[in-house]
């Protein structure tokens, strides 16, 4: 999952970052098994910036805003 703009160039007044996440992976072990929930997620927050999660249900949503 890359949550990363589309431009690769941010411009030099861009408001500041409020969070920023880099490979953020999320598992747990279920019954002897491991459980991947979010592999290797990237994402830049700014300040001001509304920011929409779409997605199919199960796919890391939920997990991704309660870490």
């Amino acid at each position: 999952m890359n949550l990363s703009p589309t431009s690769s160039s941010v411009p030099s007044s861009a408001p500041p970052v409020l969070v920023e996440l880099r490979r953020l992976s999320k598992s747990f072990v279920e019954g002897g098994r491991e459980r991947v929930l979010l592999t290797e997620v990237d994402a830049t927050f700014r300040e001001g910036e509304l920011v929409v999660l779409l997605g199919k249900s199960g796919s890391g949503k939920s997990t991704l805003l309660n870490l």
